[in-house]
């Protein structure tokens, strides 16, 4: 587990200087004005079930993204070991 401490702090530091893509930004957009649609569209006790699902997907979210950059920064580490292996 500490070999993943590790990693989630390079992942911290690599997330916090990431830029976004058009793409990205775009569907973000898109996200924020449906989102206000949908809001005005429902009643108040609808919107707080809404929040509560988007800051679930959201956590969902994020909790993927650290785990597929563990598994890339695994997989990296052991083609780059056996690349130095072959190569001694």
């Amino acid at each position: 587990m500490a070999e993943n401490n590790t990693i989630l702090e390079l992942y911290y530091r690599i997330a916090g200087d990431k830029r976004t893509s058009f793409e990205y930004k775009e569907l973000s957009r898109k996200q924020g004005k449906a989102k206000i649609e949908i809001e005005q569209a429902i009643e108040e006790s609808q919107r707080k079930q809404l929040e509560q699902l988007l800051n679930i997907t959201y956590d969902m979210s994020e909790i993927e993204n650290k785990e597929w950059f563990i598994e890339g920064y695994k997989i990296a580490t052991k083609i780059m070991t056996e690349v130095y292996n072959r190569n001694k």
